[in-house]
């Protein structure tokens, strides 16, 4: 049947069915045909070529649905001929499940009484003629014709519409995910308004309420004051150049914490280049590292909604350039139709858009002569100025002579599909760069683990290109425990948890990736697991770092033994699990016997090995669940848990000791140090870890007064010993202030003429509590609390000022001997000799007025500075003297490279002179080979006439000792040169 047939109105008669033909009360009363279309809708040439030509369906159906007409267009849309579904109802062009719902909607709008519908849009589900379903838009309108209730209706296929919105949904909800998982906030700032829009995820990074209303103002005020400054420079500077803003700063919550933030965004501006707004994102960074670098959620803020879009129906004849429009123009573009005009050039000049003249007119030009149709996508400009972008779709008429005498089309609205479609592109493209450039790694896996997807960074954080982990299984990435974990947070992922968490990954090299994994299921429109998605952040070196700074915390840096922290802790552990197993602890607090002296003579590294080697010794004496630790210096400790009682302590102790009293060999020299041990035990002695550890400090000092290279178990008394030690060392810090300390003299004789020529300078503590108090006990204290270089100034400041009036008093040559301990030597300044010498100076003494008495220790510390000094002493005239020879390590090289002046023997090896003693060989022997040095022999600790004979008769040159005197206040040193007399009378 021809369409000519169909816009006639002719029927065919067939078989009826639900969705065929329609029931004999849909035929025409009485059995009369149907009429012809009315004139007044599309009777004339000009509407008949338009119901022809367009694309979309037009019917005219009665009240009971019947339909009475159709154009060609239901060919292409339904698959029928018009001339087959004339005289069928509506319902044959819709899915059965729908046809109810129509008629009842139907049936409802008759009963209402409304007397018009005017046209009306909405989208519905057709029916092809071969099966399939595929989505329309309807619209429609009521009209009366000839006293008949009749409906007029356009259809169009939006198939290809809803297929765009589809993609785009697709897209939005893939970049939603992305966002969804990277935790990110985001802001949209009107600059002109200065109105900020903020996600709820923004203003929760900011510790906000989200329903707070947000200026800019205010968000400013949310950050850290210092940084406001900051941040406004950078936007101006990013919004004035036209470059990306990121900041990085401080917010401060309402509760007082501190967060920091990283934002970042891009302005957007006008056609002259004026900033109007600016878009961005914000996430938190205050864990980057350790603990668990994360991205923020990102809302995304791009809606995009489909419309259906009107058309305009034109019709236009060449040869008189008359053009005439049917539709809803003032819809579509704002213009009436008198406005509109009824020529193309009034189209040309008031509807398209100029910058698409040209190309309109250049394809009209094209197909006038080729005889194409016309198909077009340009702008069109509305009557308030807006822009549409429009699709024209027309075709020519031809006359019997093959003439153009018209061409007929309509203009359709592009504008929202094309946005979408920008959309799409702009979606598609924006998150293909947060991907791209994303500074975490993104990895997803399908539902059977294999790597499905990669960005760049997460590539490059595991050594490989993202080509070369595509769809490779996770496992390939991890150690065999890292695939056991995989394994069950997979299963979680299964049951659609996300999940935070620290994770060790394998790279290509075989090294280790600490990240921070952020991972979330994703499931397809069916519910089933697809797979997983991952932001993943790489810690490694916070990872380092943490495992650094425990370690540090924990462990001595040199013999990487436990620290005091560590001590307690596993002290702590081992007295909880012994108090509920009903067993002992004992702790042995350890400290080498005469290693400062090796430290200061030898130096620092020297002192390094020993305790390197000593950690080593302590540890091979204990068991592998016993603790052995460094507190500090020359202090170790020894934790023994599960001892029935002290005997086992006492064992471990015992071997300690034998194994330390080894010789050490230190790059050559040989060493020879002990240990003293003091030993403490739980529950006996105490029950708290600070109480057992300092008990057993306690028993160490009582292990060191007794003789030292011992053990000694804590009572008691020593808890009263060791509190007067540090009250005592408590007063210490005052005694000079107070005036507490004085100098005795103890007179040096020589032998030859029993004249007494020299003395030595001994300080005493006068304490207003304990009385006088030997330098002995105080000394040791004194350098432990650095004031040995303030009290060694003030002796030396006495005994100058002393030997200035003695040499006027007693004897010109008259010399006053003053100890300076090597720490003095050692003091970071050239303070203590430029003040002794310049005081000598200003008193107008010569040097050979006094003597610097230094210990053996001191000769084998061969730094710079110590050789300096001694030598502007000895540039000085100031003479040196060896303290307490043959107890230590000298060396002659050193007696003769220091120019040392005077040798005193020890009175160790005084005290147990006798005619054949072993003592006196080694005291003659020293006196001998002190003489073949040019060196002069000071005795000390001279007590009888025997041992004063004796060192006489071996040419010993000086003594000093209780036999001439002890040492004594100034006044009565002035006392001493008749005793002196009486002395050399006796000889």
């Amino acid at each position: 049947m021809s369409s000519r047939t169909a816009i006639s109105g002719e029927r065919r008669d067939g078989p009826s069915n639900d969705g065929g033909r329609a029931s004999a009360d849909a035929a025409p009363v009485g059995g009369e045909e149907r009429p012809a279309l009315a004139p007044g809708l599309i009777g004339d040439e000009h509407y008949r070529l338009l119901w022809e030509t367009t694309t979309d369906v037009i019917m005219l159906l009665d009240e009971k649905n019947v339909i009475l007409h159709a154009n060609p267009a239901v060919a292409e849309v339904f698959g029928y001929e018009a001339v087959d579904i004339i005289g069928q109802p509506i319902a044959i062009l819709q899915p059965p499940r729908m046809r109810d719902a129509h008629r009842r909607g139907l049936q409802a709008y008759l009963d209402s009484g409304v007397k018009k519908i005017n046209w009306r849009s909405t989208e519905a589900v057709g029916l092809h003629k071969d099966g399939h379903e595929f989505p329309i838009e309807i619209s429609f309108s009521d009209m009366r014709v000839g006293g008949r209730h009749l409906f007029a209706g356009f259809i169009r296929d939006i198939s290809a519409r809803v297929q765009s919105e589809k993609a785009l949904k697709l897209s939005e909800g893939r970049l939603n995910l992305v966002i969804s998982a990277s935790q990110l906030g985001t802001w949209d700032w009107d600059i002109k308004s200065d109105e900020l829009i903020w996600s709820s995820q923004c203003k929760l990074l900011y510790g906000l309420p989200p329903d707070i209303p947000m200026l800019h103002e205010l968000f400013r005020n949310a950050m850290h004051p210092d940084d406001r400054e900051s941040v406004d420079r950078q936007a101006r500077t990013a919004l004035a150049e036209k470059k990306l803003y990121q900041a990085e700063f401080r917010t401060v919550w309402p509760d007082g914490s501190v967060h920091w933030l990283n934002s970042m965004g891009r302005g957007i501006y006008d056609q002259q280049g004026n900033p109007e707004r600016m878009l961005g994102v914000t996430f938190d960074i205050s864990e980057r590292h350790c603990a668990e670098q994360s991205l923020l959620e990102w809302k995304n803020r791009y809606e995009a909604t489909v419309n259906a879009s009107g058309h305009l129906l034109y019709d236009w004849v060449p040869a008189s350039n008359e053009m005439s429009y049917a539709g809803d123009v003032q819809r579509l573009l704002g213009y009436s139709l008198a406005e509109l005009g009824s020529e193309l050039h009034h189209w040309t000049n008031k509807v398209v858009h100029p910058e698409d003249k040209s190309k309109f007119n250049a394809e009209l030009n094209r197909v006038l002569m080729s005889g194409d149709a016309f198909h077009l996508e340009y702008r069109v400009v509305k009557k308030d100025g807006s822009p549409l972008i429009v699709q024209d779709d027309g075709h020519f008429v031809l006359d019997a002579s093959q003439q153009i005498t018209r061409m007929v089309g309509f203009v359709r609205d592009m504008t929202e599909t094309r946005k979408n479609e920008g959309a799409l592109r702009d979606s598609e493209e924006r998150f293909r760069r947060i991907v791209e450039t994303a500074e975490e790694g993104i990895w997803t896996i399908d539902a059977q683990s294999n790597t499905s997807f990669v960005n760049p960074k997460m590539a490059s954080m595991l050594g490989y290109t993202a080509e070369e982990m595509w769809m490779r299984p996770l496992d390939d990435f991890m150690d065999e425990e890292g695939r056991e974990i995989s394994r069950a947070n997979i299963k979680r992922r299964e049951q659609g948890i996300s999940e935070q968490h620290d994770f060790k990954f394998r790279r290509k090299d075989g090294s280790e990736l600490w990240a921070s994994l952020s991972a979330s299921p994703i499931f397809d429109s069916a519910g089933a697991y697809g797979g997983s998605l991952a932001m993943i952040t790489d810690i490694t070196q916070r990872k380092m770092s943490e495992e650094l700074i425990w370690q540090q915390a924990n462990f001595d840096a040199l013999t990487h033994l436990p620290n005091r922290r560590m001590f307690y802790d596993r002290l702590g552990q081992e007295l909880k699990k012994e108090k509920r197993d009903g067993l002992k602890v004992a702790i042995l607090f350890i400290d080498l016997d005469r290693f400062k002296e090796v430290n200061d003579s030898l130096g620092h590294n020297a002192g390094d090995q020993l305790l390197l080697e000593a950690a080593r010794r302590i540890n091979s004496c204990v068991r592998e669940s016993d603790t052995v630790a460094r507190l500090g210096g020359d202090e170790f400790t020894v934790i023994l848990p599960a001892i029935a009682d002290g005997g086992s302590a006492e064992r471990v102790a015992q071997e300690i000791i034998d194994g330390l009293a080894i010789p050490f060999n230190l790059s050559g020299q040989t060493v020879y140090v002990s240990a003293s041990i003091g030993v403490a035990i739980y529950p006996d002695d105490a029950e708290e870890a600070e109480d057992l550890l300092r008990y057993a400090d306690q028993a160490m000092y009582a292990a060191k007064n007794s003789g030292r290279n011992r053990y000694c178990y804590f009572t008691s008394s020593l808890q009263h010993t060791a509190v007067s030690r540090m009250r005592l060392s408590g007063d210490l810090r005052s005694a000079l202030e107070k005036k507490q300390f004085v100098v005795y003299y103890q007179p040096i004789i020589e032998l030859a003429t029993g004249r007494m020529c020299k003395a030595e300078a001994l300080i005493r503590w006068q304490h207003p509590v304990h009385g006088q108090i030997e330098p002995s006990e105080f000394i040791p204290m004194a350098e432990q609390a650095g004031l040995i270089n303030a009290i060694g100034d003030w002796v030396f400041l006495q005994a100058a000022q002393q030997v200035k009036y003695w040499r006027q008093k007693i004897d010109p040559a008259f010399q006053i001997s003053v100890n300076k301990s090597p720490a003095q030597f050692r003091a970071d300044n050239d303070g203590g000799r430029n003040y002794w010498l310049g005081y000598l100076e200003e008193l107008e003494l010569p040097g050979d007025c006094i003597t610097v008495e230094i210990t053996e220790g001191l000769l084998l510390d061969t730094t710079e500075r110590v050789k300096q000094v001694l030598q502007e002493f000895r540039g000085a005239g100031v003479q040196a003297a060896l303290d307490d020879f043959g107890t230590g390590h000298s060396s002659l090289v050193y007696l003769k490279e220091l120019e040392i002046d005077y040798l005193k023997i020890d009175c160790s090896f005084v005290n147990n002179l006798a005619s054949r003693s072993s003592d006196r060989l080694l005291c003659e022997a020293i006196i001998l080979m002190a003489h073949k040095l040019g060196l002069k022999v000071v005795a000390e600790g001279v007590e009888t006439r025997a041992q004063r004979d004796i060192l006489l008769e071996a040419g010993c040159d000086y003594a000093q000792g209780y036999y001439f005197s002890h040492p004594m206040p100034p006044a009565l040193m002035e006392l001493q040169p008749a005793a002196s007399t009486r002395a050399q009378a006796r000889t």
